[in-house]
């Protein structure tokens, strides 16, 4: 509840509870106090939960990478991977889809150090081989990053003041139905417009977009970020002054509807 929350914070429940039901605009030198709707209060309540386990995960980084680091050339190195599954349900929502995404950028990676950098070392030296197939996600990856795919189209549907999850289907559709042989992205049903699909190197895997702008839209509004860099836990209050421009996090954020 709000005082759990509050406690959790290190901050007085009144002025949590006031930072999700309300925003304060500034305009002309005044500043005011506008209502949130119930949806916009419970997405900023998410919102702010987003933005303090990304600092979390970001602190975490930061302390891996400074207790591993070394600068010194005859000392041993350590290199940690950390790889997710791959995953596909029934139902394959924004979740499924960025986790996927993650897993075609380690697969990318882990074939080129294995694979292709070795074979271009092998060609410019001279030294005999067999060439070996191996999944390459570089196409997906085009489709998922590249320009006007996937990201780059919800992000346009985010910022349209009527976009929408079957608009960005459409688009994707558009643009990429014929983009590949076999295509990367594909329609699994000609009645259905809410899903595609899209052929990982794992395996083809269809996505149901529904609830992906609201996914997606995650600014964390100004007040909750000076409430949080507020709170009487050094720790929270560390991390939300160490990276203060919560509207330029990719991450964190909410809309208000």
């Amino acid at each position: 509840d709000l005082d759990a929350g509050a406690r959790a914070l290190g901050v007085s429940a009144s002025a949590l509870g006031e930072a999700l039901v309300s925003r304060t605009v500034t305009t002309a030198g005044e500043t005011i106090a506008t209502p949130r709707t119930p949806t916009a209060a419970a997405s900023t309540r998410d919102a702010l939960a987003k933005g303090l386990y990304l600092r979390c995960f970001d602190w975490v980084v930061e302390r891996t990478n400074e207790a591993t680091a070394t600068f010194d050339e005859d000392s041993t190195a350590c290199g940690l991977l950390d790889i997710f599954g791959f995953e596909r349900f029934d139902v394959n929502r924004f979740e499924q889809l960025c986790i996927n995404y993650g897993n075609e950028k380690l697969q990318e990676k882990f074939c080129y150090d294995l694979f292709r950098s070795v074979q271009d070392e092998y060609e410019a030296e001279g030294v005999p081989w067999d060439s070996v197939s191996f999944p390459d996600s570089a196409a997906a990856l085009r489709l998922l990053e590249g320009r006007m795919g996937v990201i780059d189209v919800l992000n346009e549907e985010c910022a349209r003041p009527r976009g929408s999850e079957l608009a960005l289907v459409a688009k994707l559709a558009t643009l990429h139905a014929e983009d590949g042989d076999p295509p990367r992205f594909f329609r699994p049903s000609k009645i259905r417009k809410d899903v595609f699909g899209v052929r990982h190197y794992a395996g083809p895997v269809v996505y149901d977009v529904d609830g992906w702008l609201d996914r997606n839209r995650d600014r964390l509004h100004d007040d909750c970020a000076v409430l949080a860099r507020g709170s009487s836990n050094k720790f929270i209050r560390e991390v939300f002054e160490a990276r203060p421009d919560a509207a330029a996090a990719a991450a964190e954020a909410i809309v208000d509807a």
